[in-house]
């Protein structure tokens, strides 16, 4: 489907996802560099970033907040696809 999204992974404490690894795969994507990427610089998003919503950000109902859990001052998947969405819009002439 040649698609590709970012996910990381461990059990292992301090290892996995931060937002350093997130921007590189961004600025790879924003390049088309990622495997199988059709298009340069051509990007498809899940929700278009105009279409998101304010209170999904002030109250997320996404991992690891669903069902009603406390999120503890952590990043949510929500809170993610919204700072990425930032970020393109800094990054990109088209943003």
């Amino acid at each position: 489907a040649s698609r590709n999204i970012l996910r990381l992974l461990t059990g292992r404490p301090g290892w996995g996802w931060t937002m350093c690894q997130n921007l590189q795969w961004q600025v790879c994507a924003a390049k088309g560099k990622l495997p199988g990427q059709r298009l340069q610089g051509a990007l498809e998003f899940a929700t278009a970033p105009p279409s998101l919503m304010l209170f999904e950000w002030r109250e997320p109902e996404s991992y690891p907040c669903d069902g009603g859990k406390k999120c503890a001052g952590r990043y949510t998947v929500g809170d993610v696809f919204f700072a990425e969405a930032c970020l393109f819009v800094r990054l990109c002439k088209n943003g």
